[in-house]
């Protein structure tokens, strides 16, 4: 049973400003905090303002998601991009101590998209899941394995200049290229697996079960019977 049309609408549309107040500050702020611009967190907030606009449209009303999967897929952007344009800044400050606005930890804002990321997932989950324990599995399942997924790609990248990143000698640099390679294929068998989970968990799958009489093809075949007929 999906809840009521405002208990769904009202935490998106307040995940999704939420959204856009954060763009709105974190743009500029991004091109004019250091000399040289954040230029991967910039490309990374440039993406935030579409699926923040999905959300205010589905919050007006304008936007119908039956199944839960569009705003899942709202919620996940926003939590993609949030986390790796965190990463993607030296020792997460953005701006130097002799900046123009000085030193900014971007923590706040990777915490302020949480909320937004949970507010947007939670109507999602009431839509798509419907208190189904098979859906939930799936969900949990595809969560785990997107959150593996996702740190390991942001650590890869956090940890880009560290030495063990660069090319060794001898034996060092076997072990070296087969540790990335595990991991790039860990990584991809988990956002495979995530991804199908969570597609599956959000599925819509057959209509729900009506009775005889409400399903087209039982209804012709219950007009023409003679039982039927007696009893009308």
């Amino acid at each position: 049973m999906i809840p009521s049309d405002s208990s769904l609408r009202k935490p998106v549309g307040a995940g999704s400003l939420l959204v856009l107040l954060t763009v709105v500050a974190t743009l500029p702020l991004a091109y004019i905090a250091t000399a040289k611009p954040s230029w991967f967190l910039f490309s990374f907030e440039v993406i935030m303002p579409v699926p923040a606009i999905l959300g205010i449209l589905y919050a007006l009303g304008r936007w119908k998601d039956d199944s839960g999967l569009g705003l899942a897929c709202v919620a996940g952007t926003i939590l993609f991009g949030s986390v790796l344009g965190y990463v993607s800044v030296p020792q997460g400050m953005l701006g130097t101590p002799d900046g123009p606005v000085g030193e900014l930890p971007v923590k706040w804002l990777v915490l302020v998209r949480l909320v937004a990321t949970v507010l947007i997932a939670w109507s999602a989950v009431r839509i798509g899941l419907r208190g189904e324990a098979a859906r939930w599995r799936a969900f949990l399942w595809g969560s785990f394995h997107s959150v593996i997924a996702l740190g390991i790609m942001g650590g890869i990248y956090k940890f880009r200049n560290a030495p063990w990143m660069k090319s060794q000698e001898g034996n060092d640099e076997w072990i070296r290229m087969g540790v990335i390679g595990a991991l790039s294929v860990v990584t991809l068998i988990c956002l495979c697996a995530g991804t199908h989970y969570l597609v599956k968990a959000f599925d819509p799958g057959d209509p729900p079960r009506s009775t005889p009489l409400e399903d087209p093809s039982r209804q012709a075949s219950a007009a023409t019977s003679p039982g039927t007929a007696q009893t009308a």
